[in-house]
């Protein structure tokens, strides 16, 4: 999915579309149906941001994802509070007659710690591709000034979520980081000096190239509003463009989601192949699904927030275009040029971007059963 969405972007790259002008209606909506059909297929677009709309609409659409993510963190914050009886189920594991058992469980420790690095290289190649793609959105979307801005607020938003997350005392930092850190320091399995440098290292660097990239694809969702105070033609045309590349952005996003919860979930289910020989791994291993069933959910309410408005609203802005231009059209006449134009948003049509949407919420459980399969399949 990744890399049709790249495809496409690299093609629209050479799409030059012209706007058109005269003619009776018939010929006028064959022709715009000949360049919608091919702004769908290849998300082109004019050849710079000069025509983009005034204003700074999209920035509102920008924060319904982030609206929804900030309602995730607030729940999350009160879910384990104070962190203390984990901390003590952390050291109960280390029982004098569980520390021989923990050494004989190092092979699967290096299988878990392999599994999490794959992960790790996933998500940065992603992540980097991620933000190149949004960055030409936004770029193709807005006009120069309107460009700054939203790279100015991306950069504001990661500095902001970096000092909260490792300079204040929080549940996410202590959930998803400190919980495996902490584990794997008393195992003794792994040099100190590692862990705090090498694996603190590859883990922070993940986490910051997800975080951008996340955000900069919310914006380029939202950017997809900006259209151009033009004729209605050029409205409509642009209109299908924007919709095109919204739902690449929406496959993108999707994509960088999955393998964000997947990395999450191999990372917390890394210490529990510590514990394979004392038995204690259940228990890492279903806090581990717990916690990526969560966010996956969060992402996957996110992703609804930054699809759903900007669609909707490119879909008013179509329909009522047509409508002016063409009085007296039946709905179903309506509803059937949409749908050519690729307007439509009913379930039935929108199969992709319903199970792109869905698809970070079932990546925690899914992590989970392949941890599983391969356990079964080392053994």
């Amino acid at each position: 999915m990744l890399f049709s969405c790249v495809y496409n972007v690299a093609r629209a790259a050479q799409v030059e579309l012209t706007s058109h002008s005269g003619g009776d209606v018939g010929q006028e909506l064959e022709r715009e149906d000949a360049v919608n059909t091919a702004s769908n297929n290849a998300m082109g677009g004019p050849a710079n941001a000069s025509t983009a709309g005034p204003g700074y609409r999209y920035l509102l659409f920008f924060a319904a994802p982030l609206g929804v993510l900030g309602i995730a963190n607030l729940l999350f914050e009160h879910s384990l509070a104070p962190l203390e009886p984990a901390l003590e189920f952390i050291d109960s594991l280390f029982t004098t007659g569980s520390a021989n058992k923990v050494a004989l469980s190092t092979p699967h420790e290096i299988r878990a710690r392999y599994l999490w690095l794959a992960t790790c290289i996933t998500a940065l190649v992603i992540g980097l591709l991620a933000i190149g793609i949004a960055w030409w959105t936004c770029r193709r979307c807005l006009s120069a000034r309107q460009f700054k801005m939203a790279v100015g607020l991306v950069v504001a938003i990661v500095i902001m979520e970096a000092i909260y997350v490792w300079l204040t005392p929080n549940t996410v930092r202590q959930v998803n980081y400190e919980f495996t850190l902490r584990l794997l320091e008393q195992s003794r399995v792994l040099p100190e000096q590692f862990l705090h440098w090498d694996v603190a290292g590859i883990a922070i660097l993940v986490v910051v190239v997800s975080v951008a990239a996340a955000v900069f694809l919310f914006l380029a969702a939202g950017s997809t509003v900006q259209l151009p105070a033009a004729t209605a033609s050029d409205d409509i045309c642009q209109a299908s463009i924007n919709m095109a590349r919204l739902r690449n952005v929406l496959y993108v996003g999707s994509v960088v989601l999955v393998v964000g919860v997947i990395n999450m979930g191999s990372w917390l289910r890394w210490p529990a192949a510590l514990f394979k020989e004392s038995g204690h791994d259940g228990a890492i291993l279903g806090f581990a699904l717990g916690v990526t069933t969560f966010w996956g959910a969060a992402f996957t309410l996110a992703a609804v927030a930054a699809y759903i408005p900007p669609a909707l609203y490119l879909r008013t802005r179509a329909l009522d275009v047509f409508r002016r231009r063409h009085p007296g059209t039946t709905s179903a006449a309506q509803e059937q040029w949409l749908k050519k134009q690729g307007f439509t948003i009913s379930p039935g049509s929108q199969l992709a971007p319903i199970v792109a949407m869905l698809s970070p919420m079932i990546a925690g459980p899914l992590g989970a059963l392949l941890n599983e399969v391969m356990k079964q399949l080392g053994e």
